[in-house]
């Protein structure tokens, strides 16, 4: 059985997918999260991990693309589709990048899901046939986006409890939330955020890290406004 996880903040959603996935034969769910802390606080904690997890993109903690990019680091064996309302090109790109397997559209039917599903689990990636994406692409897009981002690792010789920390700094996640997916005191996650500016000469705390890592492209964000247009 191929187990999965729907991540969503609106329920209505997430029982609407759940239903469809107790429909299909060779498919489980194993749990559903609220947004991508729950999710990788699940991953974090549990023995069980899903083959493929249901992501929406706009979540209000953690979203869909910051999500993407920690699972792909830290728990690159989930195979993850993106499922979103929304139809932004750069979007699309960046949760490809960030090694997403699959992009379809939640609100327009489940038919192209279930399409998504069995293509992601035999290891073939599926986008959304009306986005007219070439998905030859997305290996040269993950393989940019990994010597990038290694490659400023290196310039500032961060190390894996900062590269970690880099990639939630983007969230809603106040300390103790952070703390506890790294398991570690918001004392620590402050002391580490210090250092990490340090190394880079920023000021600022954690906005101003925030906003250097987005410049460098070290950190991904969704374009929230673009999203809601």
């Amino acid at each position: 059985m191929i187990k999965i996880i729907a991540v969503d903040d609106y329920l209505a959603t997430l029982n609407r997918i759940t239903h469809h996935i107790n429909r299909l034969k060779g498919y489980e769910m194993l749990a559903t999260a609220n947004d991508g802390y729950e999710l990788i606080k699940f991953c974090n904690q549990q023995k069980v991990l899903p083959d493929i997890v249901l992501l929406d993109v706009l979540m209000p903690k953690l979203d869909g693309v910051s999500t993407m990019e920690y699972l792909n680091t830290y728990f690159p064996s989930i195979k993850v589709i993106a499922v979103s309302s929304f139809e932004i090109e750069d979007v699309i790109i960046d949760m490809l990048a960030c090694g997403a397997w699959g992009y379809v559209f939640k609100d327009k039917g489940l038919d192209i899901l279930t399409q998504a599903l069995e293509s992601v689990a035999a290891g073939v990636p599926f986008v959304d046939p009306r986005l007219f994406f070439d998905l030859s692409q997305r290996e040269s897009l993950i393989q940019k986006r990994q010597e990038s981002r290694q490659a400023i690792f290196q310039q500032f010789g961060l190390s894996a409890r900062e590269k970690e920390l880099i990639g939630l700094i983007v969230s809603n996640m106040d300390y103790t939330e952070i703390g506890e997916l790294l398991n570690v005191a918001p004392k620590t996650i402050e002391n580490t955020i210090s250092a990490i500016n340090h190394k880079m000469g920023v000021s600022g705390g954690r906005p101003g890290l925030l906003m250097h890592s987005i410049r460098l492209g070290l950190t991904k964000m969704m374009n929230l406004r673009s999203a809601r247009e």
